[in-house]
């Protein structure tokens, strides 16, 4: 789709810029040129190339715009399309990594830190997803103090997972308690167990997704493996009902393709505990 709106849009310009510099003249017979430049004097033109200025402006404008409207939003498109992928990235990295946080952080309160100290100390040496999500984690304390930060920390991830842990986080802060370890190691070994199930979902939805694209790509391929030789098979989907039923087959595997990809699709988790619920 790119490529074809870049070509469009470079044909486009280049039969305009020629029409403009008179590289290009207008299809048609050339008598019919030779009429234009007879009467164009009688018109209070002396040359065609006023005429075909104009002409070639608004060519340029009608045949670019659909062109170029149509490639930037295709760009934008898959601007959208990288970034929000990106987004997903970032999350199930974040996601992974706090099993191993909150181990880190029930460590450090187990070797005689504060809750606090233990954050701070996982923002800079802790798994590399949190401490991009942590950041300065010292300088929100001071600025909004833990609880203010553990919730900026949550609506910069914008996830279940994390909603789940900041709120345990926020609880021990206010409560404390020689408990506190026993409950982040639960919530470790609970987040764990939830990242085994997601990747044994997300493995059967692949091997179903694998099964549903070979199914649609067989009957190509027994197709192709009929028409490569001459015959009564290539004969008919060379003509025209022959083409007809290929098109409307393609469409078909297409709608089923995209049909099959979006029932497939692993549903996002909902943020029950997140600023998206409140």
């Amino acid at each position: 789709m790119r490529l074809l709106a870049a070509l469009l849009a470079a044909v486009s310009f280049g039969v305009g810029t020629g029409l403009l510099t008179g590289a290009v003249t207008p299809a048609g017979p050339s008598r019919v040129a030779s009429r234009l430049r007879s009467r164009l004097p009688r018109m209070g033109i002396r040359t065609l190339a006023p005429a075909l200025g104009a002409g070639s402006c608004a060519l340029i404008v009608a045949a670019s715009a659909p062109v170029l409207f149509a490639g930037a939003a295709v760009a934008w498109t898959g601007f959208r399309r990288v970034r929000a992928k990106r987004l997903l990235q970032v999350r199930a990295a974040v996601r992974e990594a706090w099993p191993d946080g909150l181990r880190h952080i029930v460590a450090a309160i187990r070797s005689g830190s504060s809750i606090t100290t233990a954050l701070e100390d996982l923002a800079s040496a802790g798994p590399e997803p949190l401490r991009r999500l942590l950041g300065p984690f010292g300088n929100r304390i001071r600025m909004l103090g833990v609880v203010g930060a553990l919730e900026a920390v949550r609506a910069e991830a914008a996830d279940a997972t994390t909603d789940r842990v900041v709120e345990v986080l926020v609880l021990a802060h206010e409560r404390g308690g020689s408990i506190v370890p026993i409950i982040l190691d639960d919530l470790a070994d609970a987040t764990a167990g939830d990242l085994l199930v997601a990747e044994e979902i997300r493995t059967s939805v692949l091997e179903q997704q694998l099964n549903a694209r070979i199914v649609f790509v067989v009957p190509w391929v027994l197709l192709g493996l009929l028409t490569v030789r001459p015959g009564p098979y290539r004969e008919f989907y060379t003509s025209r009902p022959g083409l007809a039923v290929l098109a409307l087959g393609a469409l078909a595997s297409m709608g089923g393709a995209a049909l099959v990809s979006r029932l497939g699709r692993k549903p996002v988790e909902p943020r029950v505990l997140g600023e998206a619920s409140r």
